[in-house]
């Protein structure tokens, strides 16, 4: 759909490049991207479980800075991915 979508004439002159979504690119960015997240949602999370079962505020903002920091390191791989710059800066930070 975002291939048909993006690339569909408009404008009446008829002056645009024809461009095409490179999927198999975005899935391996996509891929990258989910790795660092589920390490740390289900492998560091499951190592802090005993930490994070308690019912006071600390386990509850431990949890969701867990959550934070994940889809942010997502989001921060993928922008990286996009611009092409994403060679060896995930395991440099």
């Amino acid at each position: 759909v975002a291939s048909v979508v993006g690339t569909a004439r408009g404008g009446g002159r008829g002056r645009h490049v024809r461009q095409s979504v490179e999927w198999m690119y975005a899935w391996d960015i996509h891929c990258n991207s989910y790795f660092v997240w589920f390490v740390v949602v289900w492998g560091v999370h499951f190592f802090l479980s005993p930490f994070l079962v308690g019912e006071s505020l600390l386990p509850f903002i431990m949890s969701n800075a867990l959550y934070a920091a994940a889809f942010s390191w997502y989001f921060y791989v993928t922008h990286l991915g996009y611009r092409g710059t994403c060679q060896d800066s995930l395991f440099s930070l």
